[in-house]
């Protein structure tokens, strides 16, 4: 499981980004991937473990959000 830091999220939005630990890029996270972590909000500046997923159009994401 990939763990980083919640770079922003806008709830309003729907999305934000995740910067990860390992310094690669930053990670897409979707509105509907915090509902499945029973979460409606993510703080910034939070720690947070995901797994990173590659849709069918070649874009990486993180699913499966828990925090620790």
């Amino acid at each position: 499981m990939a763990t980083g830091i919640v770079k922003w999220f806008n709830a309003r939005k729907g999305y934000g980004f995740i910067r990860p630990d390992d310094g690669g890029p930053d990670v897409f996270v979707h509105a509907s991937a915090v509902a499945k972590a029973g979460r409606s909000d993510l703080a910034e500046g939070i720690r947070i473990c995901y797994e990173l997923r590659t849709s069918a159009a070649g874009r990486t994401f993180a699913e499966d959000l828990s925090i620790p």
